[in-house]
């Protein structure tokens, strides 16, 4: 082996071991104490975001699907960011995976304000963000599905999820529309 060749193999040896432990920590942190994960088309589900942008408030609500935490963060306009927290059970995040499934989320399209929509109403977005299938979670960087509504214009099943996941949060969500 040429010095060329060394030196390249040994960066690659460096950077591997450099980044190794990072990757290692999100394998722990996809699978569950049983071995199991969430899963929806063959995919495990990484975490899912509902976003409410109302004419004068924004919220956002993130649940984790590898811990089950569930970050809250909501904003008046004008008005300081408020945050809050909880925690979903596995049976809950079951319960919101089934759903997924069940509603064929990741077939859904976009339905976006049209121009005889009232102007007050809000847009929901709801994004979950997949591991491919059989891909190594060490190595895999999730990929995402974003589908967003107007309120008028939303379908049954988008609204099943939006509600399910609002219903397993258990708190208000800021939603000031006119």
């Amino acid at each position: 082996m040429s010095t060329r060749h060394s030196v390249k193999f040994l960066i690659i040896i460096a950077a591997f071991n450099f980044i190794s432990p990072v990757h290692a920590q999100s394998v722990k942190t996809i699978t569950y104490k049983d071995g199991s994960a969430f899963k929806i088309e063959g995919r495990i589900i990484v975490d899912i975001t509902l976003k409410i942008d109302a004419p004068f408030s924004t919220a956002v609500l993130t649940i984790q699907f590898y811990d089950g935490i569930v970050l809250y963060s909501a904003q008046q306009r004008g008005q300081e960011e408020i945050p809050d927290s909880g925690t979903l059970t596995q049976s809950q995040m079951s319960t919101l995976a089934k759903l997924l499934e069940n509603i064929n989320f990741l077939e859904m399209k976009n339905r976006p304000q049209s121009a005889d929509d009232p102007l007050d109403g809000s847009t929901y977005t709801i994004t979950i963000r997949v591991l491919p299938p059989g891909a190594d979670p060490a190595l895999a960087f999730p990929g995402q599905r974003s589908v967003s509504c107007y309120q008028f214009n939303c379908e049954d099943n988008f609204l099943r999820l939006k509600d399910k996941i609002i219903e397993l949060w258990g708190k208000d969500i800021l939603e000031i529309g006119v």
